[in-house]
């Protein structure tokens, strides 16, 4: 029989991300709030949610409420709300101990990585980067600005913008920018476990090299031990700056962050990536 699963609090964009292109037969999912009662499952996208949206809603007793979130917990408190979270039953997040753990990787991000091979490296900048949310619970804006003061680094995003972009296709343009440069910052806007977006993913896709702010177990999301440089490895932004220009300057060393696209990914990267052929909809809909 087929499950009727409503997504109660989310626009279009919302829609097409938990679904991600699949054409799942055995559910349906509606935005149709008036299909409240006879929906098997609901769905309440917590960046949208208050306590107070909940706290008015009457619950069947047969209905399974999920709490969907791949936004940081620092960014979306309600998810370290212990008694708040216990009202639902099932979780979709980034978080691995999720009901449902949805990434910001699959196995499309593997065969990328793959197939896409270092560009040479023509800009005379050391590092890009792109920032363009206000979110900045990592301190990650503060540190750029450090980081920018040893370093010449070209920023495209709408914060601290120094370069412009002359056409704008999206990922496509973005990655073709981040090939070109020998480091990319890879500055997450949360420091959160698991908490690893596509920040870090891009530059390991087309060849340059993440410096990365954020996930404490970053080493569980990478295709390689030695692919990125973590700044949490630096006791200060001068030594981290030291670095970055040493390696700029000795090929290499700097090749030796390169070696894994000719030696291949780790099997523990690929597995992982494997968890996700499929979209958050589809898992929800084996789980129901």
């Amino acid at each position: 029989m087929q499950k009727l699963i409503l997504l109660y609090n989310a626009h279009k964009g919302t829609i097409d991300q938990i679904q991600d292109g699949e054409n799942i037969q055995c559910c349906e999912l509606t935005t149709n709030l008036c299909r409240f009662a006879e929906a098997d499952a609901v769905i309440f996208y917590l960046p949208f949610l208050t306590k107070l949206d909940l706290s008015v809603i009457r619950k069947p007793s047969k209905q399974k409420w999920v709490a969907w979130s791949m936004e940081s917990e620092d960014r979306i408190p309600l998810l370290k709300d212990i008694e708040f979270m216990s009202q639902f039953d099932i979780t979709i997040s980034y978080r691995q101990d999720s009901t449902i753990w949805h990434t910001y990787f699959n196995p499309a991000t593997v065969r990328e990585m793959q197939t896409t091979l270092p560009h040479p490296k023509t800009e005379s900048a050391l590092a890009v980067m792109f920032i363009s949310s206000g979110i900045n619970k990592s301190n990650r804006e503060q540190f750029a600005l450090k980081l920018m003061q040893k370093i010449k680094v070209d920023s495209y995003g709408r914060w601290h913008r120094n370069k412009t972009l002359t056409e704008d296709k999206g990922r496509e343009t973005k990655l073709s920018i981040i090939s070109r440069y020998k480091f990319t910052l890879a500055f997450e806007n949360s420091i959160c476990q698991d908490y690893v977006t596509e920040k870090i993913f891009e530059p390991l896709i087309v060849g340059s090299v993440p410096v990365y702010l954020g996930a404490p177990n970053i080493d569980e999301y990478t295709p390689a031990p030695k692919s990125f440089i973590n700044v949490h490895d630096f006791p200060s932004v001068d030594e981290l700056a030291e670095y970055l220009t040493f390696l700029s300057k000795n090929e290499a060393e700097y090749n030796q962050y390169l070696t894994w696209k000719n030696n291949g990914i780790s099997e523990s990267f690929i597995e992982k990536a494997e968890q996700h052929r499929y979209s958050a909809f589809s898992k929800l809909c084996k789980f129901l």
